[in-house]
């Protein structure tokens, strides 16, 4: 051999595993399955997957009850890893599929074996779902999406275990593309910038800035087409994912029985074709002693994710083809859990894209947050953290000084661009009103909605609460809150009220309903409830769920001036002459009013008054002097006992109403009270102390505290929901 071939011989061995690198596809970093039990070849299925380890994921090692499929990993804070995946009886064969149920299972290790814990909702439509997928959500609690047989609902809960709650159904917003908008095979991503992303069957890109739940703009047509290489062939069960810089995305095709890999540096658009993923029939489904599993059907992967990159695929496998899966017949499905380097798979393609890899000891940002639910359309911030903490920003380049005052005032820090920007501590869950301070002048965040409050329109933030799907809109029937003007002859003008018909009012002619006169707060007016408060999505829930029975409620304006009368200041000394005032409105204008134009129960047993902090105070004052009008009565921060400091004797308060307790209590169904545990001790005690000597004297009541909560909407949202259901019973 002469010295030429020699150097041409060294120069091809050098650079042949670099070329062979270069020509790896996805399926090249599976890794081999640990053997968790035992290789048998008496477990049920095909020749081409026996032996195999029956511990190995999430299978019913009898095959007599169930086939598996779907399914996502989440890594619980005990230690133990939870499968949710989708199943159905095996007698059905694989089309029984379209009865599948989601269940939850547990294992101490991320590849099984998998206990099946359960149905996750048994109490929800039997427990149905499928395409079943599951994720952290920004605040720390969980979410469940199903796309299939109930396409779009969302279960949440506060850990794993569940208990899970149905949330609501992802909306996609109207526009050139909603089309492509079906719910199926969906997968959802929590980007890095706090977005929520879903692809779908479709192979359309959707993006939400407000949850969850969206509403999700879809970001064009499919990118499929225009993927260069792809094969388009009867493409579905996609698969989303973020790691080394880029979004990936594994599409399977179903008749072809392969998948394939892409990425992009944005995820909407700019896909580029990164060869095979997955092909049944190679070799790459192995064990650790090198023993190989053929599966006919591959299909519904997912990814287990730590550190930033893929360790685990997650795939739903069947024995033979779905229509020889007949039931009852030693075939079917399971979930499997194969180990993969996806940190080397991130490393090659950064080589390849020349996207600079992070530093080792560097950690995946933390999300910054999503816009708040009561921004204006469109606007990025306010934005609020998993931890609670708000960012706010606004734009301000003359400015010396800006505060944002949300419970305290925070100094803002200017940038270069003259946007002045801060974060808050943590909030406690639910809504609150606040404004800005720029170089001493008081304004409103053009970003956010405004609120009647405070006496003013003010800006409102609304922060997540774990507890607060009673108050969000669900798939359910609703109610309606109509607006309706009324002239009232003790003001001696036309007064505004909200009026909340319950689900099926217009439908049923002959249906009459209890009513519920519900009164807001000093500073805010008649919108409260209906706006700050979501009493209609409270109640719809209530009604949906049999917990309250279906009435109308009347949210009145807690302010009356007597026509020639002078004028009432929004100060305590004119409270009693105001309040008197709204008697008069209540008793001679309002009640004779909704009788006659709404279908009523219009007798007492049929009639309650309620109301937050003041107009609790009016509840108590007005209510209690006209027991021949009202028979239910509650007070949410606020009641017959002021605001305390002063002395309250059950015997002589609200003209001896109390003084037999033995006839007040056969005449009164309902006194009932509730309070936060955080309000300010004035409230705090003037409404327990008043509650206390109520029992002291034998009057019988209903009493709550609202956990971690002040003089804040969240509490009366709360005291709401405990109060309803105890009316009209």
């Amino acid at each position: 051999m002469n010295p030429q071939t020699h150097l041409a011989l060294a120069v091809a061995l050098l650079f042949a595993p670099c070329a062979n690198a270069a020509e790896k596809t996805l399926i090249d970093y599976f890794k081999p399955m640990p053997i968790e039990g035992k290789l048998s070849s008496e477990a049920w299925g095909a020749p081409g997957v026996l032996p195999r380890d029956p511990q190995n994921g999430l299978e019913d090692t009898t095959m007599e009850k169930w086939c598996y499929w779907d399914g996502a990993v989440i890594p619980g804070a005990d230690g133990k890893f939870h499968l949710f995946a989708s199943r159905w009886d095996q007698a059905k064969g694989h089309n029984g599929w379209w009865q599948s149920t989601a269940v939850h299972a547990v294992s101490d290790k991320v590849t099984g074996p998998y206990e099946d814990k359960g149905l996750c909702w048994p109490d929800d439509q039997g427990g149905k779902g499928h395409n079943v997928t599951a994720l952290k959500l920004p605040d720390g609690r969980y979410a469940a999406v199903v796309s299939e047989t109930r396409p779009g609902d969302v279960f949440i809960a506060d850990s794993p275990e569940g208990p899970w709650k149905y949330h609501g159904k992802i909306q996609v917003a109207p526009g050139e593309f909603s089309e492509l908008g079906k719910m199926s095979n969906v997968c959802v991503l929590l980007r890095p910038d706090g977005d929520f992303m879903i692809l779908a069957r479709s192979g359309a890109i959707w993006i939400s800035k407000s949850g969850i739940l969206g509403p999700y703009t879809i970001q064009g047509g499919s990118v499929y087409p225009t993927v260069k290489g792809l094969p388009l062939k009867d493409l579905e069960d996609p698969i989303l994912w973020y790691s080394g810089g880029l979004y990936h995305i594994v599409v399977n095709g179903w008749s072809t029985r392969k998948a394939w890999h892409m990425t992009s540096p944005n995820g909407i658009d700019n896909w580029t074709l990164r060869g095979l993923a997955y092909d049944p029939t190679t070799d790459f489904l192995r064990y650790t002693d090198g023993t190989v599993n053929h599966w006919d059907k591959i299909e519904r992967p997912a990814v287990v994710m730590k550190d930033g990159h893929v360790t685990h695929f997650l795939l739903s496998v069947l024995d033979v083809p779905k229509d020889q899966e007949k039931g009852n017949d030693r075939h079917g499905s399971k979930i499997i859990v194969v180990p993969f380097d996806g940190e080397t798979l991130d490393r090659d393609l950064q080589e390849k894209t020349q996207t600079p890899a992070p530093a080792a000891e560097e950690k995946p940002a933390p999300p910054a947050g999503v816009p708040a639910s009561t921004n204006v359309p469109g606007a990025e911030f306010p934005r609020v953290h998993p931890d609670r903490r708000v960012t706010l920003r606004i734009k301000a380049p003359e400015a010396k000084k800006v505060q944002f005052d949300l419970g305290k005032r925070y100094n803002a820090e200017r940038d270069a661009d003259g946007v002045w920007t801060a974060t808050t501590d943590p909030q406690v869950p639910g809504f609150h009103y606040y404004w800005l301070v720029i170089d001493g002048v008081q304004v409103n965040d053009p970003a956010s909605e405004s609120f009647y409050g405070v006496s003013k329109q003010s800006s409102g933030i609304e922060i997540p609460d774990a507890d607060g799907e009673f108050y969000q809109p669900k798939e359910v029937p609703h109610g309606e809150i109509r607006e309706r003007s009324y002239f009232s002859k003790t003001t001696g003008g036309w007064r505004r009220i909200f009026v909340y018909t319950p689900p099926g009012y217009d439908a049923d002619s002959s249906a009459r309903y209890p009513v519920l006169y519900l009164q807001h707060g000093g500073g805010e007016d008649e919108r409260g409830w209906g706006v700050q408060g979501r009493v209609n999505h409270i109640m719809d829930n209530l009604i949906a769920e049999k917990k309250a029975q279906p009435m109308i409620i009347v949210m009145e304006r807690g302010y009356a001036q007597k026509a020639g009368a002078p004028a009432v200041s929004s100060g305590p000394r004119d409270f009693s002459r105001s309040t008197e005032a709204l008697e008069e409105v209540f008793v001679n204008d309002l009640i004779p009013m909704i009788d006659s134009s709404y279908r009523t129960l219009s007798d007492r047993e049929h009639r309650a008054m309620a109301g937050l902090s003041m107009g609790g105070m009016q509840t108590f004052t007005i209510g209690l002097k006209h027991l021949d009008l009202f028979s239910h009565f509650g007070g949410f921060s606020g009641a017959g006992g002021g605001l305390g400091g002063s002395s309250f004797d059950a015997k002589t308060a609200q003209g001896g109403v109390f003084a037999d307790a033995a006839a007040f209590n056969a005449k009164v169904k309902l006194v009932w009270l509730g309070i936060g545990t955080a309000e300010d001790k004035r409230f705090y005690d003037g409404l327990k102390g008043y509650r206390d000597a109520l029992e002291a004297a034998g009057i019988k009541t209903g009493y709550y505290e609202s956990p971690g909560t002040a003089h804040e909407w969240q509490t009366w949202r709360r005291c709401l929901r405990e109060f309803a259901p105890l009316l009209f019973r």
